[in-house]
This record gives C-alpha cells, structure tokens and sequence, in this order.
C-alpha cells in the first residue's frame, strides 16, 4: 500500500507548488479556439458513418491480437477509413457550454486539446497527394 501511495505523489504535477504559477483558466484568460480557422474555402467533408467498417466488435480480442508491423502495404487506404482514424484519434463527438469544451473520443485535461492534426496524404482514394488539416468541428 505504500508503494502504490508513492507512486501516486510521484506522478502529481508539482505546478501549484512553483510560487507565482497560474494557468490561463486561473488568469481568466479567454479561452482558445476550438480549432483553427481554414485556410482555405476548400473543405473536403468527411464521413461520420463506421459501422461497415468495424470488423471486431470484441475489444479483448482485439487487443489480444493487435500487433505492430514494420513492413506497410502498398495499398490505398480509403476516404472512410481515413475518416475513421482521424475521428477516433481527434474527433469531436460533442461541443459543450456555448463552444467552451468539446467530448472527444481522447481524454484531455480541462477538455482543452492543445494539438492539431496535419497529414501527408500519400495514397488515399479520392484525395490528391498533399498536406491536409483535419478540422474535426468541420464535419
């Protein structure tokens, strides 16, 4: 019981204890974006809908049987499943408070989600070879 209590203290932040830290919340600085604006009035819409997709439903078995490779195909992939990775890994599947938070498939602290994504689209069905922005409030 000692241990895991030590763990626990080892993995809190130490910010509160630096004298003279606030964050923006407790500054009451305006809060960011959501997202980034477009740069462009070019907005490819992506689809929402996975179930023809979803080939396991038992998520014990997929984890049993996930295993990474080095070795990648030379296969497109298509603009659904493209649409399906970058939901689940930066979706947003609810927008709450008047465009304060959103409820992503992925946790983060404060429902802040400091990060964009960008892609190297390479070989995907129906998308030109380029860098793309995923807007996930665009969908």
């Amino acid at each position: 019981m000692e241990n895991l209590h030590s763990n626990r203290e080892f993995m809190k932040s130490t910010f509160a204890e630096n004298k003279g830290y606030e964050s923006d919340q407790q500054k009451q600085l305006p809060q960011p974006p959501l997202t980034k604006t477009p740069v462009s009035n070019e907005v490819i819409k992506l689809n929402k809908e996975f179930s023809s997709l979803i080939k396991e439903q038992d998520y014990l078995k997929l984890v049993q049987e996930r295993k990474s490779q080095r070795v990648y195909k030379k296969e497109s992939m298509t603009v659904d499943q493209l649409s399906f990775l970058l939901w689940t890994t930066q979706g947003i599947k609810e927008i709450r408070k008047d465009n304060y938070a959103t409820v992503r498939p992925v946790p983060s602290a404060g429902a802040r989600h400091p990060f964009e994504t960008y892609l190297a689209v390479m070989n995907v069905e129906g998308l030109k070879k380029g860098i793309y922005h995923y807007l996930p409030n665009m969908q």
